[in-house]
């Protein structure tokens, strides 16, 4: 079985959010193929090997309401054919990507956070978000 996770960013960033990805990541990896997408944010974008976790840093064209704008989240699903998708919420694009990708995996959501302080974004998410949901 194989579960793609799509998350905003991933250690060496801090964060509450990459901190529960990378432990639930570390902690699959030895029952099923986990791969993990999130923005590369600070790092180069590529692949790497963290454990055996596979980490797919995506190219970040920038960052508005701090949410990551990757376009490679409108194909990594396709990319990497996944059994089941876990998006970290709150993450708009994420759950954009994974309604535009035409995929039948089911999709669990671990929503860590509402979309606060952001008022116009949680306007214009909230469609999106309810969706997926």
């Amino acid at each position: 079985m194989k579960v793609l996770h799509l998350g905003k960013f991933f250690p060496p960033h801090r964060g509450g959010m990459e901190t529960h990805l990378a432990l639930l990541a570390s902690g699959l990896e030895r029952f099923v193929d986990v791969e993990v997408a999130v923005a590369a944010g600070g790092r180069p974008a590529g692949r790497e090997t963290i454990g055996r976790v596979n980490v797919r840093r995506m190219r970040t064209l920038g960052v508005v309401a701090a949410m990551p704008i990757c376009l490679d989240l409108f194909t990594v699903i396709r990319d990497v054919r996944p059994d089941v998708v876990h998006l970290h919420h709150p993450h708009p694009m994420a759950m954009l990507g994974y309604l535009s990708s035409g995929t039948t995996a089911p999709c669990v959501v671990t929503y860590q956070s509402d979309i606060v302080r952001q008022r116009l974004l949680r306007h214009v998410a909230g469609p999106i978000v309810r969706e997926t949901l």
